[in-house]
């Protein structure tokens, strides 16, 4: 799934019609995970969007991270995390041709905009706590 060109409207009209977009992200199925992933500076945390629902569905996870990365680039966000986000600060200048003012959080994936799925490493999994990576090709 291409995230710069899916809003979340679309998301939630195609959960409507889609059973498997309604199944728990998760197995077992949690009540909520944070989102990570080591070009982006802060984490997305998910909840059940639906009244009723008491776990974390595959929906809730494409609607929160097309949310998340779909806001624009503020300021304080480069000037807070230093080098890292330096770097790809000036990659996404140089790829798009845009200024800090237009950019979005998806440039920090520099040019990774396809949501491939979820993942833990075994040090996440022994944290115990319910943090996954997502992976963008």
């Amino acid at each position: 799934m291409d995230i710069a060109s899916m809003s979340v409207e679309a998301i939630l009209q195609l959960a409507r019609n889609s059973r498997a977009l309604n199944e728990p992200a998760t197995s077992p199925s949690v009540s909520s995970i944070n989102l990570v992933h080591p070009g982006l500076p802060w984490s997305i945390t998910v909840h059940p969007l639906n009244p009723g629902v008491t776990y974390v569905t595959v929906s809730d996870v494409l609607y929160a991270i097309c949310q998340a990365l779909q806001l624009p680039l503020r300021e304080d966000h480069w000037q807070s995390v230093g080098g890292v986000l330096d770097n790809n600060f000036l990659w996404c200048r140089r790829q798009t041709g845009q200024n800090s003012r237009t950019l979005k959080r998806l440039h920090l994936l520099q040019g990774k905009r396809n949501f491939v799925g979820l993942s833990r490493s075994p040090a996440e999994v022994a944290l115990g706590a319910e943090i996954w990576r997502m992976n963008f090709a």
